[in-house]
């Protein structure tokens, strides 16, 4: 094979290549797209999200909702808004074991996990389930 020739063959290689990250990014768009909109559904079991990429929490309206906050002024989409109001006999039992949960990779350890919540001084016990 001469040098064209393998120019010609590593540059089809390199196009494959570009289509299928083009197509991977457009499936991760698609999922972020749908799990934008998941969140804001009033059905939607889940109350939070979080983007492993950007480490960005996002709150669903029904979990602020439930805690008695408005918006994301009152209750904004950061980790602190709910690690700050747990109440402080469970936060560090509760803050291990959301630890343990985000970091297997395997995503076989679930977070199922009771704890109080302390939203403008109320205490109201949340059940934390994924």
């Amino acid at each position: 094979m001469n040098e064209l020739e393998r120019l010609i063959k590593e540059n089809a290689e390199l196009k494959q290549e570009n289509e299928r990250l083009v197509e991977e990014i457009e499936k991760l768009k698609l999922d972020q797209w749908r799990l934008n909109n998941l969140m804001e559904d009033e059905n939607t079991p889940s109350p939070w999200d979080l983007d492993c990429i950007t480490n960005v929490f996002k709150w669903s309206p029904q979990f602020r909702k439930l805690l008695n906050y408005k918006s994301e002024e009152d209750f904004p989409n950061v980790a602190e808004s709910w690690i700050n109001r747990l109440h402080p006999h469970d936060r560090q039992r509760t803050l291990d074991e959301f630890e343990k949960h985000i970091s297997d990779k395997s995503g076989q350890y679930p977070y199922d996990v009771y704890y109080q919540i302390l939203p403008n001084g109320f205490e109201h016990g949340q059940k934390g389930a994924n």
